[in-house]
């Protein structure tokens, strides 16, 4: 239970953060995106070992010095993110018309994105910082509000083993989870999303 405990609290965390003070923070807001992506897939598709964590914190690292050093690449790359989870959920959303086109849909509004944060790259960061923030806490917030009462009986492993915990809190999260309360889940992303927009745009637009 303390390996969940965690993983939702640091997903909560970086969340909020990124879609309330995205802006204000996006140096560290990028890094840790980068961050989570990479660990993800190292738990999706590694040996979810320690060094899967290691190689996912030196990725975030050389991440957090291309945001400083190569700016527009990193407003790039966080609007092409963005892009692509907004491009899942219209297949989510329009699953008859869209499931042939998968990738070419996410694709697509990942580079078109991608470009329109460079071009316009304070209203694409407050609105990409938002949304990612939004789908990162969502999942956890309807996690911990629907399964609160059933938190003790959950099973995820050996709770030393915060790795192994971690991995299989996104898996469930991503996979079971999400099928089970698809539309509660983009309910509050859309909410957060509208509501992370609004604060930032009225406390960070001069920054």
């Amino acid at each position: 239970m303390t390996g969940i405990l965690l993983y939702l609290a640091v997903s909560i965390l970086i969340g909020g953060a990124a879609c309330f003070w995205g802006k204000k923070l996006f140096f560290q807001v990028f890094a840790a995106i980068v961050f989570l992506a990479v660990y993800d897939v190292a738990m999706s598709y590694g040996d979810q070992s320690v060094l899967a964590i290691l190689i996912a914190i030196l990725v975030a690292l050389a991440a957090a010095l291309l945001s400083k050093y190569l700016y527009k690449l990193s407003v790039f790359l966080l609007g092409a993110l963005a892009g692509a989870g907004i491009g899942e959920l219209l297949v989510l959303l329009f699953s008859e018309q869209l499931s042939a086109y998968q990738w070419p849909v996410i694709i697509a509004l990942a580079l078109v994105l991608g470009l329109c944060a460079v071009r316009w790259s304070k209203l694409i960061i407050i609105l990409s910082t938002a949304y990612t923030g939004a789908s990162l806490l969502a999942p956890s917030a309807c996690f911990l509000v629907l399964r609160f009462s059933s938190l003790k009986t959950l099973d995820f492993g050996d709770t030393t083993d915060l790795v192994g915990v971690f991995g299989r809190m996104s898996a469930y999260l991503s996979g079971d989870f999400h099928d089970a309360n698809a539309q509660t889940i983009l309910i509050v992303t859309v909410c957060a999303t509208i509501a992370g927009f609004l604060f930032q745009r009225f406390t960070a637009w001069k920054d």
